[in-house]
């Protein structure tokens, strides 16, 4: 009773249930939408885990200079602090004699 194709199996008919050439085309139709929906899919989670890993570069990025420019700050403001102890050391600007005051008095 067993036969190949639209057989009868056990007595059903089988041809009813398989699917007509006029669907078949649908069928693959939507098969082949499936499998770009799922490679988009894949796309999609590749490019997020790119971005995600791009912003963490980007943050990770800032950071440093944030701390690069908190550096150079500190070392401005050092530098700028030997210079105001080192004019607070200097002499007073009447004390100083300068070229043209010298030669003046060398020629008096």
């Amino acid at each position: 009773m067993l036969k190949v194709g639209t057989a009868d199996l056990w007595g059903v008919n089988m041809s009813e249930f398989l699917p007509s050439r006029v669907e078949e085309p649908m069928s693959n139709h939507l098969f082949a939408r499936s499998d770009r929906a799922i490679e988009e899919a894949r796309r999609l989670c590749e490019n997020t885990l790119r971005i995600r890993a791009l912003a963490q570069q980007t943050t990770l990025a800032s950071c440093a200079i944030r701390e690069e420019v908190e550096a150079y700050r500190q070392e401005v403001v050092t530098d700028w602090l030997a210079r105001r102890r080192l004019q607070a050391l200097a002499p007073m600007p009447d004390t100083i004699i300068r070229p043209r005051a010298r030669e003046a008095l060398r020629g008096a």
